[in-house]
């Protein structure tokens, strides 16, 4: 069984500029303008190098490859509509060729130019884009693609020109077959040869071999053979687009041949698995070519039948969009909306809804609309209701029943002409619901829109001029005058905005809306008093939690220049105990209106603690430098006469210590220590050796 993949792009219709006309009729001999007998287009088809729509990927080289197989000569390949082959052709191809469009900074790259390379193997350029896959080179905003198929394509049928003209084709689509060769870019199968993998379609996986990646499961077609080119609905490759070419002087035209460089590969086996590509986007590829089927509700299948019939060239995938579309539009009473008002039948209706779906992008013309309804009244000698453009400006938007200020009704004349108007009528805007307007504005002015008659078959009622008027004259006047008459001072206070539309309906629903806002207003003024105590309570929660705070601040603050103080005091001294200052007083005037952390890192520079706490400690009584200085409590004053009083701790120490080594006779050990003591300045110069007998009292 054949193995089948579709692929379809929709590609937009676009006038081409000066230019690209040149360069098509340089590359085309000069000849490449519309024929005598049809449309002559350029469409700039399927990309590669990008993901669409359809979750497919397209190598730039197999493509550039599959463009000779568009035929060009005798037997042109086709352009069809919805990829129908059982209709007639619209049109066959003239040209074909493919534009490689590699950004500049990548013309080096070896991932690029393994993908532009025809003898490439297949698996190595899956490779290679997941390579440029994982380095985001395709999922940049502005990415163009590797390179794309331009066409030249001449269209004669009428209706389809038609068509391509006003904009209802705005998109075409191509069709080729990949034999033998269609890969998954997560796993590299070839399910031709292989058989399908697991890998659901257009699903995310991740890949343990590149650290968890996510790739997503796409299919890469091998050979690329194209069977024809169709003209669609929608789009599916969003850079595609299609141009119609100048018809200037297009007598003088002519229709050039490419060469027929299409030939069968004769290579290829009769058995060999292929797949065939639809690039349109409603398309699904399916893994066979068995047709798919389609689930639908009861009344989507009703809708679909309905559709069917209305747009019998088109695809079933399409219709189906469109059925699911207009059958979630029905109401509880299984109508469309405004379908009874508009006295519709069912086909009618979905014939409506799906001519709003086609048009629902477009723009209305509101003149262009109006000159139609102007034939109209034409038709039915009613040339004398026509409303001048100044006219139909003035009047207010309760007036008109189509989009942007279109189809007018004023009056009864205008009715009939809108609903004579409304079957013919292709552009925006749900026609059941314009339809449905025009007949509550009948009602509204007592007519039924047929001819300027009202409902019940009688002639409208004259024209009443709204004057004063006596009780009598308005006994005298007709049901129908003293209706037309109330209806239009109904309608001209409406305009003055002194009355409402629709007044009863409308004050009813008003009147609802605000009895319930009034009773919500009741509901929250009752909260509001019982929130009022809460608020008295948290103000004065928060004033006492801010007298607090405020407490807080000042304590902060006080306790700041406290430790400020301490931290001044403290670096003061240690910076004239490492000569960075005189005296203290000095150090902390320096200090006083410095930043402490800067001078920190200054004063303390070369300042080891520990060391001067040793130093001051070990009974020399050195600066930290190792200067000697002079005790304050040592009595310099002393004469000789003995031991004399104040001595510093160290000295009584070490005075007990000579005293200790002369009595164990240890002469020597008590001169060392009385000669450090001296040196260190820690014994007066006058306290003799001899004096420091054992005998000697060494307290005053």
């Amino acid at each position: 069984m054949t193995l089948k993949f579709d692929f379809t792009d929709y590609l937009k219709l676009t006038k081409p500029n000066d230019n690209q006309i040149k360069e098509w009729k340089d590359y085309m001999g000069g000849n490449t303008y519309a024929t005598g007998h049809g449309l002559r287009i350029v469409m700039e088809a399927t990309h590669s190098g990008l993901l669409n729509e359809n979750k497919r990927f397209y190598i730039p080289s197999r493509m550039a490859e599959g463009v000779s197989t568009f035929r060009t000569g005798e037997k042109p390949t086709k352009l069809l509509k919805h990829h129908n082959p059982e209709a007639d052709p619209v049109g066959v191809i003239r040209g074909a060729r493919f534009v490689p469009t590699v950004p500049d900074e990548l013309h080096n790259n070896p991932d690029v130019i393994n993908l532009m390379s025809s003898s490439a193997p297949i698996k190595d350029q899956v490779k290679s884009i997941r390579n440029l896959w994982r380095k985001g080179v395709f999922q940049q905003d502005d990415w163009k693609g590797l390179g794309h198929i331009e066409l030249v394509g001449d269209v004669f049928d009428k209706e389809t020109i038609e068509q391509i003209r006003d904009g209802r084709f705005d998109a075409v689509s191509t069709n080729f077959r990949s034999p033998g060769a269609a890969h998954c870019l997560i796993c590299g199968q070839n399910w031709a040869a292989d058989g399908f993998c697991d890998h659901e379609w257009g699903e995310a996986y991740e890949d343990d071999s590149e650290d968890g990646f996510k790739f997503p499961a796409l299919a890469i077609p091998g050979r690329h053979k194209y069977l024809e080119t169709s003209f669609v609905s929608m789009e599916g490759d969003k850079l595609a687009s299609v141009r119609i070419m100048d018809e200037v002087n297009s007598d003088n035209n002519k229709t050039i041949f490419l060469p027929d460089s299409w030939r069968e590969d004769k290579t290829t086996n009769s058995t060999e698995t292929t797949f065939e590509f639809k690039d349109f986007k409603e398309d699904d590829m399916g893994k066979t070519a068995e047709k798919e089927t389609i689930t639908l509700s009861d009344a989507e299948k009703n809708v679909f039948a309905i559709v069917k019939e209305l747009r019998d060239d088109a695809d079933d995938k399409v219709i189906t969009e469109y059925a699911k579309k207009i059958s979630a539009l029905y109401n509880d009473d299984n109508v469309l909306p405004d379908q009874l008002e508009a006295e519709l039948d069912e086909k009618t209706a979905v014939q409506y809804a799906l001519e709003d779906l086609e048009t629902a992008d477009e723009k209305v013309d509101a003149d262009a609309v109006y000159a139609e309804m102007e034939k109209e009244l034409d038709e039915l000698e009613l040339s004398d209701k026509k409303l001048s453009s100044q006219a139909r400006t003035g009047l207010p938007k309760s007036v008109f029943c189509g989009p942007d200020r279109s189809f007018p009704v004023p009056d009864c004349a205008h009715v009939t002409a809108a609903k004579r108007l409304v079957g013919r009528y292709k552009g925006p805007g749900n026609k059941t619901n314009i339809l449905a307007c025009v007949s509550q504005k009948a009602k509204s002015l007592g007519c039924d829109g047929s001819d300027g008659k009202t409902s019940d078959g009688k002639e409208n009622p004259p024209k009443v001029e709204l004057l004063p008027c006596a009780e009598d004259s308005l006994k005298t006047m007709k049901d129908d005058e003293l209706r037309h008459i109330h209806l239009a001072a109904e309608l001209e206070l409406v305009d003055r905005g002194q009355k409402m539309a629709f007044e009863c309906k409308e004050c009813q629903l008003h009147e609802a809306k605000v009895q319930k806002a009034a009773d919500k207003m009741a509901e929250a003024q009752k909260e509001t008093e019982k929130l009022k105590d809460t608020l008295v309570i948290l103000r004065e929660e928060l004033q006492r939690s801010y007298a607090d705070y405020a407490s807080q601040v000042d304590s902060y603050v006080e306790l700041g220049a406290s430790l400020r103080a301490e931290k001044v005091d403290k670096l003061a001294l240690i910076g004239v105990l490492n000569k960075k200052y005189d005296s203290l007083d000095t150090a902390k005037e320096e200090m006083k209106d410095k930043s402490l952390d800067k001078l920190e890192l200054a004063i303390t520079d070369g300042f080891d603690l520990d060391t001067v706490t040793t130093k001051l400690n070990d009974g020399m009584t050195q600066d930290p430098s190792g200067e000697t200085v002079e005790d304050p409590t040592v009595n310099t004053d002393n004469d000789g006469g003995g031991i004399p009083s104040g001595l510093s701790t160290p000295a009584l120490t070490a005075i007990d210590s000579i005293k200790l080594l002369i009595q164990d006779g240890k002469i020597s050990d008590a001169k060392h220590i009385y000669a450090t003591m001296i040196n260190c300045k820690l014994f007066p110069n006058d306290l003799m050796f001899d004096s420091l007998s054992v005998d000697e009292d060494t307290t005053e």
